[in-house]
């Protein structure tokens, strides 16, 4: 994928989970990005209804889902872990991740999140199909939604807005997730089509994962600069919510107005 290619296509992924995040408040930057936005909504909600007729779960096996082949969109089926809503912590360690659409590799300080694991019951929760986005050609996926056992993905579907909540009390009580934005020059955790490990104990009840994630690692291999703010739910139940803006967020950049 082009270099241009990409920017237009991570603006557009963007702005559809701005969307969804900050609904009304957004509204004067997706009248910018309208015709963009439009056909990625599109692209995405077709393949949410075709990878949903074939019911079957993508955990141990290969599963049938629809790959748009010029940038890897991807929808998956079966559990996975949504990590928008948490904060991590540096490993020390480096993270091997792709770039130029799986063509190339950099190495990102790696950071490590505890996020909730989405099963079908809180998809149905939030009256939706246990289906998310996967870009099987970024992060450390492997072109396709296949993982190792005991293992998944970390993913996103912007109709699962119920969930566990880190920053709750008790931590990961289920709760509306609370969007906020972090100021410019905040560094955060991109873990999006990254490898969670399924922790072995519960933590209040709902089902975690383990992430390693890549350290101020932009969504399709763009570049993070000085001058990007980042939205996450992260820390959205702290008092206040900003605390959550200096402990590696997930989850995505936003480049300044122009």
């Amino acid at each position: 994928m082009k270099p241009h290619q990409i920017s237009a296509l991570l603006l557009s992924f963007l702005f559809v989970m701005c969307i969804n995040a900050f609904g009304a408040d957004s509204s004067m930057l997706v009248a910018q990005n309208d015709q963009r936005t439009d056909s990625l909504r599109s692209r995405m909600e077709d393949r949410k209804d075709d990878s949903s007729s074939g019911g079957r779960s993508h955990s141990g096996g290969s599963p049938k889902s629809t790959i748009d082949a010029s940038s890897g969109l991807t929808q998956c089926q079966g559990e996975y872990a949504l990590c928008l809503a948490s904060t991590c912590k540096p490993t020390g360690r480096k993270i091997k991740v792709k770039r130029d659409d799986g063509k190339s590799f950099r190495f990102f300080e790696e950071s490590e999140c505890k996020c909730p694991v989405i099963t079908a019951e809180i998809a149905q929760q939030n009256g939706t199909t246990l289906t998310a986005t996967a870009g099987v050609n970024e992060g450390n996926m492997n072109g396709s939604c296949a993982h190792r056992p005991g293992t998944v993905w970390a993913l996103y579907n912007k109709d699962i807005v119920l969930y566990p909540q880190e920053s709750a009390n008790p931590p990961f009580s289920m709760k509306q997730q609370n969007m906020h934005q972090c100021p410019q020059g905040t560094v955060g955790s991109n873990c999006w089509n990254f490898e969670c490990k399924v922790d072995k104990e519960k933590t209040n009840g709902a089902k975690t994962a383990t992430c390693y994630c890549a350290i101020n690692d932009g969504q399709f291999g763009r570049e993070v600069r000085p001058d990007d703010s980042l939205f996450t739910a992260a820390g959205g139940y702290y008092n206040p919510s900003a605390k959550a803006c200096g402990m590696y967020p997930a989850n995505g950049w936003i480049p300044p107005k122009p």
